[in-house]
């Protein structure tokens, strides 16, 4: 009798032990936040109306008005909320917000070396020495035989050397037009660029939704 309740105590004994499996349930690693559909959407038309208030890629206004512009136009893309954005679009965004940066910077270059061009415009005048003549026809008395009964004679007469004036305003012209044209096919590159990114983030939108 005995025997037999040791044996049912210890069957309820081992019943009650946890098993090993379960003490330690199965739980799953906390899953990364999934990108949202509707948050991906309205930060591409975020980056989307920014790039749409630059206006046109190029220097018109001027080139600190350029600089300023797409610089503030960059920090404006990289300050917008990107929580539950994809991170490819937010990759898209800051791609963009970077070739803005390398516009302005592009800009500034090309000021600085109109600027440097515009200080090496130099002109002058300068004057031929004094011409002196001689020439026979004059007379003692005054020239061209005053009185009619002057004697003609060698006289001579001093007259003042042509001005000249020379410059290199062709030059320094030529040499900033080149700087310009220079500047609007590497803005005209990025411009691409940036079409480049806005089309593969609008691709990346429907891809996520």
């Amino acid at each position: 009798m005995q025997s037999n309740l040791a044996i049912l105590v210890s069957s309820f004994a081992i019943a009650l032990l946890p098993n090993s499996l379960d003490a330690q349930p199965n739980v799953a690693p906390p899953a990364l936040p999934a990108s949202d559909a509707a948050a991906s959407s309205r930060y591409v038309a975020l980056v989307n109306r920014e790039l749409d208030l630059l206006g046109p890629l190029t220097t018109a206004g001027g080139y600190l008005r350029a600089v300023n512009r797409f610089e503030a136009g960059a920090r404006r893309i990289t300050k917008l909320p990107t929580k539950s954005v994809s991170p490819e679009l937010i990759k898209y965004g800051s791609n963009i917000a970077d070739l803005l940066r390398e516009e302005a910077r592009m800009i500034r270059r090309a000021a600085a070396q109109v600027h440097d061009l515009e200080r090496q415009r130099q002109y002058r005048y300068y004057q031929d020495p004094p011409q002196v003549s001689y020439y026979w026809g004059g007379s003692m008395g005054g020239p061209m035989f005053s009185p009619p009964t002057g004697t003609p004679t060698w006289t001579w007469g001093a007259y003042p050397g042509n001005i000249h004036y020379i410059d290199n305003f062709a030059e320094i012209n030529a040499r900033q037009q080149v700087v310009e044209t220079t500047l609007e096919t590497e803005l005209s590159r990025v411009k691409s660029e940036i079409e480049q990114e806005r089309a593969k983030m609008q691709l990346a939108v429907v891809a996520n939704q």
